[in-house]
């Protein structure tokens, strides 16, 4: 690869982190620095259009392990221990589907963010999961 590539590239990158403007870093705890506490909460309904969505977008790469990470089971959980709803809802945001990055809908990513939940056996509730960063930052994906 030549040096005129690599310098555009990280430009490109550093352009891409920079104007994603709505979340300004990729925050593993509150912005307090508190570590975020609260069990997420979703429905069974948002689960529902996050798995239909997986289906359509993601599972292509996912559901093949040598194309990209798994998003259930040991593995993942122990990855995303020390992490928040936000840090995941902010990847998907950012950086999914691989070939379309940063085309899904706040509320796509919040609803892949609650399918993921189901599949990894985070109980559902009565309150869909949101898609504001701050209160995403707050639900711990650590299993207790």
């Amino acid at each position: 690869m030549n040096r005129d590539f690599q310098v555009h590239s990280l430009g490109v990158l550093a352009l891409v982190i920079v104007s994603s403007g709505t979340r300004p870093t990729l925050a593993m705890t509150s912005e307090a620095g508190d570590q975020p506490t609260s069990p997420p909460s979703y429905t069974e309904q948002q689960s529902a259009r996050g798995a239909a969505l997986y289906t359509k977008s993601c599972g292509f790469c996912h559901d093949d392990k040598s194309l990209a990470p798994l998003l259930q089971g040991d593995g993942f959980l122990k990855n995303w221990a020390d992490k928040n709803a936000g840090t995941l809802f902010d990847k998907i945001q950012i950086t999914m589907p691989l070939n379309e990055p940063g085309t899904l809908s706040e509320q796509q990513s919040a609803d892949l963010v609650a399918y993921i939940l189901k599949v990894n056996h985070f109980p559902a509730g009565h309150e869909t999961l949101p898609t504001d960063p701050a209160a995403l930052s707050a639900l711990s994906l650590s299993v207790k």
